[in-house]
């Protein structure tokens, strides 16, 4: 696992996936730049059985997200859903990143799918701002509460980087004498 700080969540997440126990919306919550995205990939990944590293050709994933030229999910892009949900499929991953940046509408119309997905279906959420998420979603949901990483966490990723992405960040707001051994 490239995150250690959420190796514990996706354990967890195996665990549910391997009793048969995973339920049908999984609420991935944390700061930003944590690694919430990366975690529900490698969940969908382990669900799905997929072993390569790219999610983006599968069938079975779909991800979920404001466009570009917009700051909410729109409804469409949920409604999209309901044309892919009741294809036939033994399994099915639908990601949502950035949850907090759904709409009313949006919210409303997702909840109807959260209630009777599909057999074999499962919904990952991801969001920073879980308040912003409307309370019956969230009780419908399995809370996966994601941890920052410690300084020693911290420490080991960067020693371990080739490079940084200028938008990491957790990781570069933490970029100071406090948190990074000297060796570095």
């Amino acid at each position: 696992m490239k995150y250690k700080w959420l190796a514990e969540n996706y354990n967890y997440a195996k665990s549910l996936i391997d009793s048969n126990n995973f339920p049908n919306c999984l609420l991935i919550t944390g700061n930003k730049s944590i690694g919430k995205t990366y975690l529900a990939n490698e969940i969908s990944k382990y669900y799905l059985k997929i072993h390569d590293n790219e999610l983006s050709d599968n069938e079975n994933f779909n991800l979920i997200k404001a466009e570009e030229d917009s700051i909410y999910i729109k409804v469409d892009q949920i409604r999209v859903i309901f044309e892919k949900i009741y294809l036939k499929s033994d399994k099915r991953i639908i990601y949502i990143k950035d949850a907090d940046t759904l709409n009313a509408s949006s919210s409303n119309s997702l909840l109807k799918i959260i209630e009777e997905p599909p057999s074999g279906t499962k919904f990952i959420i991801s969001t920073s701002k879980i308040a912003s998420i409307i309370p019956t979603i969230k009780s419908r949901s399995a809370i996966l509460k994601c941890n920052n990483p410690s300084a020693e966490d911290i420490n080991i990723y960067l020693n371990e980087c080739d490079s940084i992405a200028i938008d990491n960040y957790y990781v570069l707001s933490n970029l100071n004498n406090k948190y990074i051994e000297s060796s570095i």
